[in-house]
């Protein structure tokens, strides 16, 4: 299957857009969290097949959402019922990491979590930074992770960190990891798959 993900974190707001596509299956959905509000608010979840444009870089169209994604970065826009812009995300990469999961030998996963970005909502401007993941490729037809992620701690660090099982063929595929990214040197600290586990809402 291929998946796509955002997290976006600003001052009091975090968004998050999923792009997933199966064999028997295709949703997008875009929500946000206002911490004034406290709650989540489900802007778009939607079946509907977006469109690959022309271009060599990654350029999904559908009725209400664009999403532009390349080399140096890209944008999310976000159309309200009436047509006009509901919500637009600029966001620009910094580190790029990339390696295979357990049971795979192509198509490697793609983490960039230290995005810099630039959100306009309801008429207003925030700067803020985020994560984006992308991975495809045969996972099997059972499959379930646990996924614990943010950018917006203290210091300029970034943390992503991942307990999941994949069904590959009769076997399955244990695949855990924890990254800590210091956003000011690149320096990475990470455990191997066998020191990292996660419980509840605890990563260790």
């Amino acid at each position: 299957h291929d998946h796509l993900q955002y997290h976006f974190f600003f001052d009091g707001l975090f968004v998050q857009a999923r792009v997933f596509l199966t064999p028997s299956l295709e949703e997008h959905s875009v929500w946000i969290y206002d911490h004034s509000v406290g709650k989540v608010e489900e802007l778009l979840n939607s079946a509907e097949r977006l469109q690959q444009g022309g271009a060599d870089t990654l350029e999904l169209t559908g009725s209400r959402i664009r999403i532009q994604d390349g080399t140096g970065g890209g944008s999310l826009q976000l159309k309200g019922a009436d047509g006009g812009q509901e919500l637009k995300v600029d966001f620009k990469n910094n580190h790029v990491f990339s390696w295979l999961p357990a049971g795979q030998g192509a198509n490697a996963v793609i983490h960039r979590p230290d995005l810099v970005l630039t959100l306009e909502y309801k008429g207003k401007t925030l700067q803020g930074r985020g994560y984006s993941k992308r991975y495809w490729g045969s996972y099997g037809p059972h499959w379930g992770y646990r996924f614990i992620q943010s950018s917006s701690l203290p210091d300029n660090k970034f943390l992503w960190t991942a307990d999941a099982t994949f069904r590959l063929g009769d076997g399955e595929a244990k695949y855990n990891y924890f990254k800590l990214l210091d956003g000011e040197s690149g320096a990475l600290v990470q455990a191997t798959s066998e020191e990292t586990w996660q419980q509840d809402c605890a990563g260790f």
